[in-house]
């Protein structure tokens, strides 16, 4: 099978397992899972779903172990080779609707449904126990970054990851920026193993650079945009207002019972989870703004269908909403590399990294913003 990528070209799926995988209910529904939330609000065309970003993953996995076993002239062990892209291809197949605003305001993580839909009762684990059941502690063990092989782990999970090179490229397309945009196939042949480390030639270090600063500029820009936040801020208070209605006994005209065990107590069942997707909330909001008869909620739903957001009060009966101060840190482990005679960490081969690595954290204030309450 061959799935034409708008950021890899040609993907090539001829796994038998990964073909399975594929076509599974869980997996299908990253196509109804947008990679980016709410952003395609401010940013259009960044409107991609997890589906592809995943597929993506699965791809740079099979194309770095390549690469690092023709380098490092090494052979890693089949097992572990297929387990490294099958959990690839599921790390973010526990994502929620919206992404991260849904698990910020759930309390959930989305690591831990991932591995909740490959261990339970679930079709994907179907598959990998008729396939390949001694694999899947294996996969597990990767998408908790736990797994023993070092090498094959930091390539699912570090500061220069499958998963942020092939998210950083694809989301900058999309966004309509060029921020995140570096050369990857270049990394993958600066790539080394070095006394069971994985390392990168000092001859890559000004592409590293880019990967790096790209990702500052793309959680400055895109991932922390002012406006999405205040989106997703008011996304919550949505749900925070359905949650005190049915709280208080209050029958809403809208079906909310793909909704209702995620308020109750307890954890989610996979198999409720999996029923969530972005189309289904997002429908439930539009139903919410035209036919409800509670007043904030509808006014709250239509100023986010309306995408009726001020950045200040222009009258009375706007109503004032509070984004929290964020702090993301962007240079997670230091990154190792190869010189004619050690190897050291980038920031001591390269001079912008030294200069910025204090300042590669994004910070961001709190602020206000304000909607129009329709129901004076």
């Amino acid at each position: 099978m061959i799935i034409r990528d708008s950021i890899q070209n040609d993907i090539l799926i001829d796994e038998p397992v990964v073909k399975a995988v594929i076509f599974t209910y869980e997996f299908q529904r990253l196509r109804k899972i947008k990679q980016l939330g709410l952003s395609s609000i401010i940013f259009p065309s960044a409107d991609h779903a997890r589906y592809s970003h995943s597929i993506g993953v699965y791809n740079l996995a099979k194309r770095y172990i390549e690469a690092i076993e023709k380098n490092a002239n090494i052979q890693f062990l089949e097992d572990e080779k297929l387990s490294l892209i099958l959990a690839a291809l599921l790390h973010d197949i526990g994502h929620g609707p919206l992404s991260h605003t849904s698990e910020d305001f759930f309390d959930f993580s989305h690591e831990d449904y991932s591995i909740g839909i490959i261990e339970g009762d679930t079709e994907v684990n179907s598959v990998l126990k008729e396939y390949c059941p001694n694999l899947i502690d294996q996969i597990v063990q990767f998408i908790n970054k736990e797994h023993p092989n070092k090498v094959l782990n930091s390539i699912l999970s570090g500061t220069i990851d499958i998963d942020r090179m092939d998210y950083l490229y694809r989301d900058s397309q999309h966004a309509g920026v060029t921020y995140g945009q570096f050369d990857f196939n270049r990394l993958l042949k600066l790539v080394d193993v070095v006394d069971g480390e994985l390392v990168y030639w000092q001859k890559g270090v000004h592409t590293i650079e880019d990967f790096i600063m790209g990702r500052y500029h793309m959680f400055t820009q895109i991932y922390l945009n002012k406006k999405v936040i205040y989106y997703e801020v008011l996304a919550k208070e949505i749900l925070l207002r359905v949650k005190e209605l049915l709280n208080a006994d209050v029958k809403l005209k809208t079906d909310v019972s793909l909704l209702l065990p995620f308020f109750e107590k307890g954890k989610v069942s996979v198999k409720d989870y999996v029923l969530m997707n972005d189309y289904v909330l997002l429908n439930m909001f539009d139903s919410f703004s035209r036919i409800e008869e509670d007043k904030k909620l509808r006014a709250l739903s239509k100023n986010f269908v309306l995408l009726k957001i001020k950045n200040k009060r222009t009258c009375e009966s706007d109503i004032e909403f509070n984004t929290d101060s964020i702090s993301k840190k962007i240079y997670n482990e230091n990154v190792r590399i190869k010189t004619k005679n050690d190897v050291v960490n980038l920031d001591e081969v390269s001079d912008l990294i030294k200069f910025m690595k204090e300042e590669l954290r994004i910070s961001q204030e709190g602020t206000s913003f304000y909607i129009e309450n329709y129901e004076k």
